[in-house]
């Protein structure tokens, strides 16, 4: 199993912050995903801007939103109505 030098690195950085059985489960999922020849560059750009999207929201929600009262899902249907 190859993982990019970031990858490993953010699993590593953030194993305190998340669940380790979160961890594990990816990593098995990476797993299967080369045996079948499935898992690229391309599927890890897109596990990594998921990543990036979550905590974009995660902070929103925590600093920027709660401020006035709102959690994330509710921006999101004031800002589409």
């Amino acid at each position: 199993m190859v993982y990019s030098d970031y990858e490993l690195s953010f699993l590593v950085r953030n194993s305190s912050r998340t669940n380790s059985a979160a961890i594990n489960e990816e990593l098995e999922v990476k797993k299967h995903l080369l045996s079948v020849g499935l898992y690229g560059e391309s599927i890890s750009i897109i596990s990594n801007a998921l990543r990036l999207s979550t905590v974009i929201r995660n902070h929103a929600e925590k600093h920027v939103l709660k401020e006035v009262g709102l959690s994330y899902t509710g921006f999101m249907v004031m800002w589409i109505l």
